[in-house]
């Protein structure tokens, strides 16, 4: 029987692989494969939501965003919520968006994409003369 470690190590590896077969189109399922052998591993969950994205399915990367957040082997917690916050700027959901971003921000106080992000909002927010067709984050 493997011990935690090694099915780390192994979901490890055939995330890397995943990496690799990203220009060919394989990635989701090498992630599917980490995430077969050690289901606590972050990393390909999060990797699955930005292929995702990347295709314009932004509810489809949700779940997988979400699912990041509760693995137990996962030390970079501040992405989901950064990407969380992405797809809600995209639906333009600003108080998702300022949820998220300073949940990032809770996990990783030195984000400056959420730092960035969360200043631009609230500059947005106290700007009188915005309007709606300039763009989620311009005055």
């Amino acid at each position: 029987m493997e011990t935690t470690k090694e099915r780390t190590e192994k979901a490890s590896e055939l995330f890397r692989k995943g990496h690799r077969a990203q220009m060919q189109g394989d990635a989701i399922e090498e992630c599917r494969n980490a995430i077969a052998i050690d289901p606590e591993f972050g990393n390909p969950y999060k990797d699955i939501a930005l292929y995702l994205m990347s295709m314009g399915k932004l509810d489809d990367a949700v779940p997988w965003l979400e699912r990041a957040l509760t693995a137990t082997h996962y030390d970079t917690r501040h992405y989901p919520h950064l990407n969380l916050g992405r797809i809600a700027l995209a639906k333009r959901d600003l108080l998702k968006v300022a949820r998220e971003f300073g949940r990032a921000l809770e996990v990783q106080p030195h984000s400056q994409t959420a730092r960035r992000t969360l200043a631009a909002l609230s500059a947005q927010l106290n700007c009188p003369n915005q309007r709606s067709d300039e763009g989620l984050l311009s005055c």
